[in-house]
């Protein structure tokens, strides 16, 4: 079989590497059509994509209506948890207008600091995604940061990608500083256990 080759592949064999990477590019062109933070939507919309399918997720929209009203969707670039988290947060912030949970979460941000300093991360590395993040908290408790401007500056990739990658490494940090107690989630992972690298 030539490489490229659109012909079906009997079931026992694996792909070639340009039909791997060809898949690949494909996935990735789907997700840059989609918003990292979709507009506001109804549950019904969510409704209607199940309608005609498995029952045990219609039973879960409705429980859902029973506490929610709306949803947002988020591009599932395995990003999503962090990007829907944080913007779920600060819209919270946003609309509710409480002053001191804001004050709260930015003395929380610049704690992050000296942890992620010890976990061994350099500050540079950090530090315009840090003062970013403080930034629009701070922001959003004058009032110069309105709902619009948050979802634009999440849906574009610099301001997102940064607050993804600061909570990714607070995560990170946070696994590392407390690996007895995580250690038993991954056991079974791995033949031995992880390894840390100490510089």
């Amino acid at each position: 079989k030539m490489e490229g080759s659109t012909e079906a592949q009997p079931a026992n064999e694996r792909p070639s590497d340009y039909d791997i990477v060809q898949y690949g590019n494909e996935i990735r062109a789907q997700q840059n059509n989609i918003p990292y933070v979709g507009a506001m939507e109804t549950l019904e919309s969510l409704r209607k994509e199940y309608e005609a399918g498995n029952d045990v997720f219609l039973r879960k929209i409705n429980k859902l209506e029973e506490h929610y009203c709306n949803l947002r969707r988020t591009r599932g670039d395995g990003n999503c948890f962090y990007r829907a988290f944080i913007f779920a947060y600060l819209e919270h912030l946003l609309v509710s207008g409480d002053k001191g949970e804001a004050d709260r979460f930015a003395r929380v941000i610049q704690g992050w600091k000296p942890k992620l300093v010890e976990s061994g991360i350099q500050e540079l590395v950090f530090e315009d995604a840090m003062e970013l993040l403080l930034e629009q908290v701070s922001n959003i408790t004058n009032g110069s940061l309105g709902l619009e401007a948050l979802e634009g500056a999440y849906r574009e990739d610099l301001a997102s990608n940064l607050v993804v990658m600061l909570l990714r490494m607070v995560v990170s940090a946070e696994i590392r500083r407390r690996e007895d107690f995580f250690l038993p989630f991954i056991m079974g992972m791995y033949d031995d256990p992880p390894v840390s690298v100490d510089a």
